[in-house]
């Protein structure tokens, strides 16, 4: 589930969470898991993190309908 800009590659990873603040660490937590399935460097990782986070909490805050979802490319595109 990438943008048009960056299509979808086979070994991407999308998941749907409720538009709930107890949902942004559980979406980044799957969101950690999918980028260590990778083979992302931790450095890398704790950015990942700080990212998604941050995103998961202004589609709970900002957005509009009961969920979001969050995708991520095996090459680190990520979207919220």
């Amino acid at each position: 589930m990438c943008t048009t800009g960056h299509p979808a590659s086979p070994t991407s990873a999308a998941r749907c969470f409720a538009r709930d603040p107890n949902s942004v660490p559980i979406a980044r937590s799957w969101a950690t898991a999918v980028c260590e399935s990778y083979g992302v460097t931790d450095d890398l990782l704790e950015t990942c993190k700080l990212l998604v986070s941050e995103a998961a909490t202004n589609a709970v805050t900002h957005g509009g309908g009961d969920e979001f979802t969050v995708a991520i490319c095996r090459d680190l595109w990520i979207e919220v």
